[in-house]
C-alpha cells in the first residue's frame, strides 16, 4: 500500500493518481502531482520551481501537514496559501508566479516561456 495506493483510492477522477515524483525535503514531501513513474519534462521542472520560489520567499515548504497521507493529498489537490505574515510583504506578482507554477494541471502550468515574459520576472535584473 504505497502512494498510488493511497492517491487512487482517497482522490477522485481525474485527481492524480499516480503520484509518484517525490522529493524529500527534511520532514516535508513535495511532489509534481501530475508526473508519472517514467515520465519527466519541463512540466516537472516548473512545478519544482514553483515549490522552491515558494520557500525562497517564505522560507516554509507550500504544502505541509504532520500525517503523511494529509500531506500527499493537499499536494495533489495543489492546496496552498499565502496566508503567514511574512506573505504580506511579498508583492502580488511574486505570488501570482506561485499560483500559475503549482497548478496540478499541467496542461495549464505556466510554460518557461510564459514565466519569462510575466511582471515579477520582468523586476529581476538581468
Amino acid at each position: 500500500m504505497g502512494l498510488a495506493w493511497l492517491l487512487e483510492v482517497v482522490l477522485s477522477p481525474p485527481a492524480c493518481r499516480s503520484c509518484v515524483q517525490v522529493v524529500r525535503t527534511s520532514r516535508h514531501l513535495l511532489m509534481d502531482p501530475s508526473q508519472h513513474v517514467d515520465v519527466y519534462g519541463p512540466p516537472c521542472d516548473l512545478w519544482a520551481c514553483g515549490v522552491i520560489l515558494y520557500m525562497l520567499l517564505s522560507g516554509e515548504a507550500p504544502f505541509w501537514n504532520e500525517e503523511t497521507p494529509q500531506l500527499l493529498i493537499a499536494i495533489a489537490r495543489g492546496e496552498f496559501d499565502f496566508s503567514s505574515p511574512q506573505w504580506s510583504t511579498i508583492s502580488s506578482e511574486a505570488k501570482d508566479l506561485i499560483r500559475r507554477l503549482l497548478v496540478v494541471d499541467p496542461a495549464k502550468r505556466a510554460t518557461a516561456e510564459q514565466v519569462s515574459s510575466t511582471a515579477w520576472q520582468r523586476l529581476v535584473p538581468a
